[in-house]
């Protein structure tokens, strides 16, 4: 049985076209996508995957996505020593 239940899926959103493939990739499912629950995880300081999180929850017909914010551990081409 299929039950009303939906899976849950954890997508980790990033700079440097990571967001863009995520999403790609996400589409890619097709109507499959339709029976589970993205939670986005997104660095604080990332507004842009914010907003494409938005457009594709939007495009499947949700409130909105659902969203955890963390703290960025570094910016973009900064150093791993600094």
């Amino acid at each position: 049985g299929g039950g009303g239940r939906k899976a849950q899926c954890l997508v980790v959103l990033g700079s440097g076209g990571h967001t863009t493939e995520m999403l790609y990739d996400l589409r890619s499912l097709g109507t499959l996508a339709d029976r589970i629950e993205f939670t986005y995880l997104i660095a604080d300081t990332d507004r842009g995957s914010l907003a494409q999180a938005k457009a594709f929850e939007a495009q499947r017909g949700s409130e909105g996505p659902k969203v955890v914010v963390v703290p960025r551990a570094r910016e973009v081409g900064q150093s791993y020593s600094s």
